[in-house]
């Protein structure tokens, strides 16, 4: 990425130099004559076009949302029904008796099984309940850049002194025997900065705290149903010599029937749920491209402009491992913005909004900049960019995708 910079850099610099412009220009002898009138330097202006290049690293990210829905889980109960028997009264044989003897008989009763219900086991599903770890990184050095901070003058040479007649002066204190005046160069000051990168020490792990399994709520159970049958009526037995009126005979009072003790129904175990599935996904990579604006400058020192670029986008491929795949969107990223800003001498801080196509998808961009003029031609800058994508379609038809991102970016360019 050093070398990168090294060579805009080398490049932006030749082409707003006076060589490039209109030829070699002599290096300026100031002599050493007092007093010394200097003219002054015309303001430095931001209005005009320019064209650059930037490079930098896009970080984007990628949300998914997603929905299952479970039906509910029912048992479905039977009818219940009584096989009723028919009501009769035996009726004995009528007699006329003449009393021996009364003996009384007490009621008899019996514990009689009306029913059976077998009641199945209830078994509930609970699921696995499962802990989700990030992934963590680490910031390290990989390396160093070499960066210019300023520049300083230092004394080159010395030339021989001719006057407005191109003649040289005598110098008894120098040891040529002429008289020399020093000549002044602006040099660049260099300063080594380290380079960082983020490594991941421990991938994104999934942790099971308890696996899916079947509790039973209430075992299988039988049901007995009985009610008190009276055999026998209490009565009281009269011995007695019997003459028989009428012959014994059965008299049915309600035929034999069928009665629903409990109608059919159906038991929810578990209501209808809804599953919420979330999940993100990061990547990050190389950028660089071209750019070409106008801007003007108020004298009230406000500065507005239209920017327009092209590039490269390398953070275009996503590892979807959970959804079982990946996907590749394109590399090619392009928009114009905005720019508004305040000139502070040589330097312009602002803020840009705008529009861009980033992962074949329409983004609004909101960006903070800074650059500075180096010469009137030759502008460096550093630049940081913010991408709203919004909702990415296409991916799959489950889950829903949301994207935004962040650029961060070194810029040279030259100013017409």
């Amino acid at each position: 990425m050093s070398n990168r910079i090294a060579l805009i850099l080398a490049a932006t610099t030749f082409l707003a130099s006076p060589a490039f412009s209109g030829g070699y220009v002599a290096p300026v002898i100031q002599p050493q004559i007092s007093p010394v009138v200097e003219v002054a330097r015309p303001a430095f202006s931001w209005t005009g076009p320019y064209v650059g290049a930037y490079i930098g690293n896009t970080k984007l990210d990628l949300k998914s949302t997603g929905e299952i829905h479970h039906d509910a889980i029912t048992v479905e109960h039977d009818e219940i029904t009584e096989e009723i028997p028919a009501e009769v009264i035996e009726h004995p044989e009528v007699t006329e008796d003449r009393v021996v003897e009364m003996i009384e008989h007490p009621e008899v009763t019996e514990e009689k099984v009306v029913k059976e219900i077998d009641h199945p086991a209830i078994v509930e599903k609970i699921p696995a309940v499962t802990k989700e770890h990030p992934e963590v990184k680490e910031k390290v050095t990989v390396g160093w850049e070499e960066v210019q901070i300023g520049t300083e003058t230092v004394k080159v040479r010395e030339d021989v002194y001719r006057d407005e007649n191109g003649e040289k002066q005598r110098d008894e204190n120098h040891h040529t025997g002429w008289r020399h005046v020093p000549v002044y160069e602006e040099v660049p000051v260099y300063e080594n900065r380290p380079i960082y990168e983020e490594r991941v020490v421990q991938d994104a792990w999934v942790e099971v705290i308890s696996p899916e399994k079947e509790v039973v709520i209430k075992d299988a159970w039988t049901e007995t149903v009985t009610e008190t049958v009276v055999v026998q009526e209490a009565w009281v037995e009269e011995v007695t010599e019997t003459v028989v009126v009428q012959e014994a005979r059965t008299e049915i009072v309600k035929p034999a029937r069928t009665v629903v003790v409990q109608e059919a129904w159906t038991e929810v175990v578990r209501e209808a749920w809804t599953e919420q599935l979330t999940d993100s996904f990061s990547e990050d990579g190389n950028s660089y491209g071209l750019f070409a604006g106008y801007r003007r400058q108020w004298q009230n020192n406000f500065v507005g402009g239209i920017e327009i670029h092209y590039g490269r986008n390398g953070s275009n491929r996503f590892n979807l491992a959970e959804l079982g795949g990946t996907v590749q969107f394109g590399k090619d990223t392009y928009g114009a913005e905005l720019q508004a800003g305040y000139a502070i001498k040589r330097a312009l801080p602002y803020i840009a909004v705008g529009y861009a196509n980033i992962l074949d998808q329409d983004a609004m961009t909101v960006s903070l900049g800074l650059d500075y003029a180096v010469t009137d031609r030759l502008i460096v800058g550093a630049k940081y960019t913010h991408y709203d994508i919004g909702d990415i379609s296409g991916i799959d038809s489950i889950h829903r995708f949301e994207g935004d991102g962040n650029m961060v970016s070194l810029r040279a360019a030259i100013k017409f």
